[in-house]
């Protein structure tokens, strides 16, 4: 385990969990229904705050950080602004709004300098580029004449870009509190790495339900095959949470990283159809040109 001073504060992105692939691309998306949001009077005075549109409404994750996250505050005013980069092939609008909620209202306005949605030639009724583009100014949606397949439309999304830090992200998302503080710490004082947020999940049978989980590291198997090899602790018994902790290989689409070292090492690989194993294309990449990966 690497020691860093000060120690650097984990904070955490919750996902949506697991449903069925769809047959026909962007398999590794998630179609997931979305439950009516129940929110709570602390939800509702922070919907207020922030000014949301109702249409972006979401129930803020419960706490559960580690006790050093909380409260713990960042200083922002020097860090580097960031676009979050999300494609998007039949996916459920109301998550995506949600997304968007939790975002404008978990980042610090001077920090989230656009949202680009990237639309991988969606059937009309699945498009959502008016809906997604009406919610906040900072929305944008790039709209691929063609069907590109996930890893070339985030290079897409990418250069459709201009903030120095790149943020992808999946539609089906909750960003927590300070979740984007402390990968920008760690990307400021280590510019060629790749930052990976601790993942926690939502309930695919009830996206109102929000569950911590322990934070892992990922490797790979012989046939390239992502898989996750168990908790940090477990790995290096000197690890203390919620210190960053290197990780062998990424376990898929969500990830920050400079623009810069997004460039240099390569982007991801536009060759590569559809989805699948670009994050182990990308791990092996990022090692073996002097960078590296980590779960903050």
């Amino acid at each position: 385990m690497w020691s860093f001073s000060p120690p650097t504060l984990a904070s955490l992105l919750l996902v949506a969990a697991r449903a069925s692939a769809l047959d026909d691309a962007f398999s590794s998306m998630l179609q997931v229904r979305a439950e009516p949001v129940a929110l709570t009077q602390e939800d509702l005075a922070v919907q207020a705050v922030t000014r949301l549109n109702p249409d972006m409404w979401f129930k803020m994750p419960p706490e559960g950080r580690d006790a050093k996250c909380v409260g713990h505050t960042y200083d922002t005013s020097k860090m580097p602004g960031v676009a979050v980069v999300i494609p998007y092939l039949k996916e459920n609008v109301t998550l995506m709004q949600r997304l968007v909620g939790s975002l404008v209202a978990n980042t610090p306005e001077h920090l989230l300098q656009e949202i680009m949605f990237v639309d991988d030639q969606n059937p009309a009724n699945t498009s959502y580029a008016d809906v997604l583009e009406a919610l906040h100014p900072k929305v944008k949606v790039h709209r691929n004449a063609e069907r590109q397949g996930l890893t070339k439309a985030k290079v897409t999304g990418a250069e459709s870009t201009t903030a120095p830090v790149i943020v992808f992200m999946e539609p089906h998302c909750i960003a927590n509190k300070q979740w984007v503080e402390p990968l920008l710490e760690r990307l400021m004082a280590s510019p060629k790495l790749v930052a990976v947020p601790v993942i926690d999940s939502l309930d695919e049978d009830n996206t109102n339900v929000y569950s911590y989980l322990q934070n892992p590291w990922g490797g790979f198997s012989w046939d390239t095959g992502f898989k996750w090899g168990g908790t940090i602790g477990s790995r290096n018994h000197s690890w203390r949470s919620p210190d960053p902790f290197p990780t062998p290989a990424l376990s898929g689409g969500i990830l920050a990283l400079t623009r810069e070292w997004w460039e240099e090492s390569g982007r991801y690989d536009a060759g590569m159809a559809e989805w699948g194993s670009e994050n182990i294309e990308m791990s092996l990449r990022v090692w073996r040109c002097g960078g590296s990966i980590e779960i903050v």
